[in-house]
């Protein structure tokens, strides 16, 4: 099951996530660079995924077109 990078709470979503959904436990951007299963920190870019394009907040939801929520 999914949880949230900021409160660490389960996250009970079926589908895709929009750029604009929000954890319904602490209402952090969820389409984050911290949600996603490409994230390392000693990674290039912070990203394992090769072609995505670097994102500077980590934190702040993006128009990443590789992100995967993190299970």
């Amino acid at each position: 099951m999914p949880r949230c990078a900021s409160c660490h709470k389960e996250l009970k979503i079926e589908g895709k996530i929009g750029r604009r959904d929000t954890c319904p436990s602490c209402g952090s951007e969820l389409h984050s660079c911290n949600n996603c299963e490409f994230y390392e920190e000693g990674a290039y870019n912070q990203c394992r995924e090769t072609q995505a394009e670097r994102v500077l907040d980590k934190e702040k939801a993006n128009f990443c077109d590789y992100f995967r929520l993190k299970t």
